[in-house]
Protein backbone atom coordinates (compact mmCIF):
# COMPACT_ATOMS: atom_id res chain seq x y z
CA UNK A 1 0.00 0.00 0.00
CA UNK A 2 1.35 3.67 -0.63
CA UNK A 3 1.85 6.18 1.70
CA UNK A 4 -1.17 8.01 0.23
CA UNK A 5 -3.71 5.45 0.76
CA UNK A 6 -2.28 4.54 3.83
CA UNK A 7 -2.76 8.27 5.11
CA UNK A 8 -6.28 8.16 3.72
CA UNK A 9 -7.48 4.86 5.32
CA UNK A 10 -6.31 6.34 8.66
CA UNK A 11 -8.12 9.31 8.35
CA UNK A 12 -11.40 7.31 7.47
CA UNK A 13 -10.94 5.83 10.82
CA UNK A 14 -10.65 9.40 12.70
CA UNK A 15 -13.48 10.51 10.63
CA UNK A 16 -15.71 8.06 11.64
CA UNK A 17 -14.32 8.33 15.48
CA UNK A 18 -14.85 12.03 15.31
CA UNK A 19 -18.36 11.91 14.08
CA UNK A 20 -19.40 9.60 16.44
CA UNK A 21 -17.97 11.78 19.44
CA UNK A 22 -19.23 14.82 17.55
CA UNK A 23 -22.71 15.68 15.66
CA UNK A 24 -24.37 12.10 15.32
CA UNK A 25 -23.62 11.94 18.74
CA UNK A 26 -26.89 13.02 21.22
CA UNK A 27 -24.77 14.09 23.82
CA UNK A 28 -21.61 15.08 21.94
CA UNK A 29 -19.18 12.44 24.13
CA UNK A 30 -17.63 15.44 25.68
CA UNK A 31 -16.34 16.83 22.77
CA UNK A 32 -17.30 20.81 22.97
CA UNK A 33 -19.41 22.42 20.09
CA UNK A 34 -17.67 25.89 20.00
CA UNK A 35 -20.74 28.60 18.34
CA UNK A 36 -18.18 31.46 16.26
CA UNK A 37 -18.57 35.04 16.75
CA UNK A 38 -19.23 34.25 12.48
CA UNK A 39 -22.65 32.21 13.51
CA UNK A 40 -20.74 28.67 13.21
CA UNK A 41 -20.71 25.92 15.35
CA UNK A 42 -17.25 24.61 15.19
CA UNK A 43 -16.41 20.44 16.49
CA UNK A 44 -12.95 19.85 16.66
CA UNK A 45 -11.47 16.33 17.47
CA UNK A 46 -8.00 14.92 16.98
CA UNK A 47 -7.86 11.14 16.24
CA UNK A 48 -4.61 9.36 15.76
CA UNK A 49 -2.91 12.36 15.05
CA UNK A 50 -5.72 13.58 12.69
CA UNK A 51 -7.67 16.96 13.30
CA UNK A 52 -11.15 16.70 12.13
CA UNK A 53 -12.95 19.57 11.75
CA UNK A 54 -16.96 19.74 11.72
CA UNK A 55 -18.06 23.09 10.87
CA UNK A 56 -21.47 24.33 10.66
CA UNK A 57 -24.32 27.04 10.23
CA UNK A 58 -27.70 27.07 10.94
CA UNK A 59 -29.35 29.80 9.55
CA UNK A 60 -31.47 32.29 12.29
CA UNK A 61 -35.31 31.31 12.09
CA UNK A 62 -35.04 28.66 9.26
CA UNK A 63 -34.22 24.97 8.74
CA UNK A 64 -31.29 25.26 6.21
CA UNK A 65 -28.04 24.84 7.17
CA UNK A 66 -24.47 24.59 5.65
CA UNK A 67 -21.61 23.28 6.69
CA UNK A 68 -17.88 21.62 6.15
CA UNK A 69 -16.26 18.63 7.21
CA UNK A 70 -12.33 18.79 6.89
CA UNK A 71 -9.34 16.39 7.99
CA UNK A 72 -6.05 17.71 8.55
CA UNK A 73 -2.66 15.56 8.88
CA UNK A 74 0.37 17.07 10.17
CA UNK A 75 -1.36 20.35 9.53
CA UNK A 76 -2.54 20.45 6.05
CA UNK A 77 -6.35 19.69 4.89
CA UNK A 78 -6.43 16.36 3.00
CA UNK A 79 -10.01 15.49 3.12
CA UNK A 80 -12.74 17.33 2.89
CA UNK A 81 -16.70 17.14 2.67
CA UNK A 82 -19.47 20.10 1.86
CA UNK A 83 -23.13 20.01 2.69
CA UNK A 84 -26.15 21.91 2.79
CA UNK A 85 -29.83 21.56 3.10
CA UNK A 86 -32.58 21.44 5.28
CA UNK A 87 -33.34 19.70 8.47
CA UNK A 88 -36.65 20.59 10.66
CA UNK A 89 -35.85 20.42 14.26
CA UNK A 90 -38.61 17.57 14.37
CA UNK A 91 -36.48 15.41 12.32
CA UNK A 92 -32.53 16.03 13.84
CA UNK A 93 -32.39 13.33 16.46
CA UNK A 94 -33.73 10.68 13.74
CA UNK A 95 -31.06 11.80 11.28
CA UNK A 96 -28.32 11.82 14.00
CA UNK A 97 -29.61 8.06 14.76
CA UNK A 98 -29.01 6.97 11.20
CA UNK A 99 -25.48 8.08 11.02
CA UNK A 100 -24.72 6.43 14.20
CA UNK A 101 -26.29 3.73 13.21
CA UNK A 102 -24.04 3.88 9.52
CA UNK A 103 -21.42 4.75 11.42
CA UNK A 104 -21.22 2.35 14.01
CA UNK A 105 -22.10 -0.78 11.74
CA UNK A 106 -19.79 0.01 8.87
CA UNK A 107 -23.05 0.98 6.48
CA UNK A 108 -22.29 4.58 5.76
CA UNK A 109 -22.63 5.19 2.18
CA UNK A 110 -20.65 8.14 0.77
CA UNK A 111 -19.35 9.39 4.06
CA UNK A 112 -23.23 9.92 5.32
CA UNK A 113 -26.00 7.73 6.41
CA UNK A 114 -27.10 4.22 5.48
CA UNK A 115 -28.99 3.28 2.02
CA UNK A 116 -32.00 3.31 4.07
CA UNK A 117 -33.57 3.39 7.42
CA UNK A 118 -36.95 3.83 9.39
CA UNK A 119 -37.96 4.69 12.52
CA UNK A 120 -42.01 5.00 13.53
CA UNK A 121 -43.46 7.36 10.58
CA UNK A 122 -39.54 8.41 9.29
CA UNK A 123 -37.12 7.08 6.53
CA UNK A 124 -34.15 7.98 5.56
CA UNK A 125 -32.86 7.76 2.16
CA UNK A 126 -29.28 8.13 0.81
CA UNK A 127 -29.13 8.26 -2.76
CA UNK A 128 -25.00 8.60 -3.61
CA UNK A 129 -23.83 8.37 -7.11
CA UNK A 130 -20.06 7.98 -5.65
CA UNK A 131 -19.63 5.92 -2.35
CA UNK A 132 -15.93 5.90 -1.84
CA UNK A 133 -13.89 8.15 0.66
CA UNK A 134 -11.65 9.55 -1.76
CA UNK A 135 -14.93 10.98 -3.50
CA UNK A 136 -18.31 10.72 -2.28
CA UNK A 137 -21.21 12.82 -3.92
CA UNK A 138 -25.25 12.30 -3.23
CA UNK A 139 -28.00 13.49 -1.59
CA UNK A 140 -30.22 12.63 1.61
CA UNK A 141 -34.08 12.79 2.47
CA UNK A 142 -35.97 12.18 5.57
CA UNK A 143 -39.47 11.82 4.14
CA UNK A 144 -42.93 10.60 6.37
CA UNK A 145 -43.46 7.03 5.67
CA UNK A 146 -47.14 7.96 5.62
CA UNK A 147 -46.96 10.98 3.69
CA UNK A 148 -44.81 10.17 0.95
CA UNK A 149 -43.82 13.87 2.02
CA UNK A 150 -40.14 14.98 1.98
CA UNK A 151 -39.38 16.74 5.52
CA UNK A 152 -35.49 17.76 5.00
CA UNK A 153 -32.79 16.64 3.00
CA UNK A 154 -29.27 17.47 2.48
CA UNK A 155 -26.95 17.29 -0.70
CA UNK A 156 -23.35 16.30 0.24
CA UNK A 157 -19.85 15.92 -1.94
CA UNK A 158 -16.11 15.88 -0.93
CA UNK A 159 -13.47 13.61 -1.32
CA UNK A 160 -9.18 13.56 -0.92
CA UNK A 161 -7.38 16.31 -1.49
CA UNK A 162 -3.90 14.22 -1.81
Amino acid sequence: MDKRNEILDWAKKAFIAAMLSGYASEEGDGVPKIKTTDGYTTITCIEEGFTVVDRYYTMPRSTYSVGTTTIFYKGKPIWLMSYGGSYPKKVISFLKAALTKAYTTGSSVGCRGPQSCEEGDLLYINNCTSASFREMRGYEVIKSIETGRVLGYHEYWGGSLI
